[in-house]
């Protein structure tokens, strides 16, 4: 457990500030810009998104790769597959990205959105040059050169882009991106043991897209599938309708990603016991344990969260947005789901169960659109209509995925205390998105009496005990 500890003070608690450094320029982003310039940064950033996909998965390939080489001691193969991904990685990137200029210059496209997208193309370079030597640290367990690089990360947003923000509005901003990681990938260049240089080898592609190709069918839906509001706000709303969405996305995607980063250095063990063990029964269990954990986090922190940005945050300081407090219930309850989906898909992945990934991601996405298609059949789509159609997409993605994950690992006997924990997590959201002027103060009240209730019914459960004995045998390596 201590090593746990150690690595997740070392990379999960210097994610969490730069999380927290990053919603803090964005938050000062929706007060100083005007909605319009913050619907672009929303564009803008939607395109940020989406460019992981021209890896083809062979990144992502590996990341499910790295630990069993590092279990194996084969500290060379991480390092070559890195260098090799990166090399790749980098060509597509800064071919598309000269395109786009020429794009650009042909069609005389000079206006500010365009700009500001292509400032954050230019991001890509430099960010995954960054990502990369982060993922060659923490594979090696060198967690010490991604604690200094994320360190500086933070350092620059405060003294660098947040100033560039004020005076400069959305080019400061978009500018200040740019440097931070084109400084950051200079300075764990320079730290790091190893330097990651251009390598191309042509036969390791060809076997990383073996990994990778399966990967990037899942990537192909599951990145348009948690962007999806964005997707369709862009679509359909004009340059307010799509700044409320992005905030509202910003507002939900907070705690998301804070127990996303705690979620990931898990996955790591996670997949080196499944390496070491092959036991997809006792690993749900272990990842079972882990969703306890942070959704009981999510559930009491973020409702103080919502509450605070509903009473006092917004109403104050960003009333331009004041249209947006009344489906904060709403968007709790898909980022929630989502959490859950992010949990069972990072299990599934490790047992290789890609396709059924792909599948949860293609019912939410289908599920969505045609509650959206339905529902603007003779109305035009609002925000509220369109939280709402998101709600039951990833409600069923939810079951859907839970469904596959307990038939995979045989855990037939635990499907009453499954039924009591998805309604113990779902309930209390869900009455309360309907009745939207219950305050949040009663919400969380609730949550608590629901959770307390459900622990109570589990108190001395086999069930429930396993998970827990699994998530410390996990994070603890007792098996090894």
């Amino acid at each position: 457990m201590s090593i746990f500890i150690k690595h997740l003070a070392q990379w999960s608690i210097p994610t969490f500030m730069e999380t927290g450094v990053k919603a803090l320029i964005l938050g000062s982003a929706a007060y100083l810009l005007t909605k319009d310039d913050f619907a672009i940064l929303t564009l803008a950033m939607l395109v940020f998104t989406f460019h992981p996909m021209l890896q083809f998965g062979i990144t992502d390939g590996l990341i499910l790769k790295l630990p069993g080489w590092y279990i194996k001691n084969d500290l060379d193969e991480i390092y070559l597959s890195l260098r090799v991904s990166l090399t790749y990685v980098l060509i597509i990137n800064v071919t598309l990205i000269l395109l786009a200029i020429v794009i650009c210059i042909f069609f005389d496209l000079y206006g500010k959105m365009f700009a500001v997208m292509l400032i954050y193309g230019l991001v890509t370079i430099p960010y995954q040059i960054y990502n990369h030597y982060l993922l060659f640290n923490r594979y090696t367990y060198d967690m010490e050169v991604a604690l200094y690089a994320r360190s500086l990360n933070v350092l620059l947003r405060l003294a660098v882009q947040l100033p560039l923000l004020w005076f400069y509005g959305i080019y400061g901003l978009a500018l200040g991106e740019l440097a931070i990681y084109l400084i950051t990938c200079c300075f764990i260049n320079h730290i790091s043991k190893r330097h990651l240089l251009p390598y191309v080898d042509f036969q390791r592609v060809k076997k990383y897209v073996t990994y990778g190709v399966p990967v990037f069918f899942v990537s192909l839906v599951g990145v348009p599938s948690v962007t999806l509001e964005k997707t369709i706000g862009a679509y359909y709303f004009d340059l307010d309708g799509i700044a409320n969405i992005g905030f509202l996305a910003f507002l939900g995607s907070l705690l998301f990603l804070i127990t996303g980063q705690i979620l990931s250095l898990f996955s790591q063990y996670g997949r080196e016991y499944f390496v070491k063990t092959s036991d997809e029964g006792s690993s749900y269990l272990g990842y079972l344990g882990f969703l306890q954990v942070t959704l009981f986090a999510y559930l009491i922190i973020g409702s103080g969260y919502f509450w605070l940005l509903s009473t006092y945050i917004i109403p104050n300081y960003l009333s331009e947005y004041s249209i947006v407090i009344n489906f904060l219930p709403l968007i709790y309850l898909v980022f929630l789901g989502r959490l859950v989906v992010s949990i069972h898909s990072s299990w599934m992945l490790v047992v290789g169960e890609r396709a059924k990934i792909a599948i949860t991601h293609v019912v939410f996405c289908i599920t969505t659109l045609a509650f959206v298609v339905i529902s603007t059949m003779n109305n035009p789509l609002t925000l509220e209509i369109l939280l709402r159609c998101l709600v039951f997409g990833i409600l069923s993605q939810v079951i859907i995925i839970v469904a596959f994950a307990f038939l995979k690992s045989k855990q037939y006997e635990s499907v009453p205390w499954l039924i009591i924990l998805m309604v113990s997590l779902f309930i209390p959201p869900i009455v309360f998105s309907i009745f939207v002027n219950v305050s949040w103060f009663l919400f969380c009240s609730l949550n608590v009496l629901i959770l307390l209730l459900q622990y109570g019914l589990s108190y001395k459960n086999k069930y429930f005990e396993g998970q827990f004995i699994m998530l410390k045998r996990i994070v603890t390596k007792s098996y090894l």
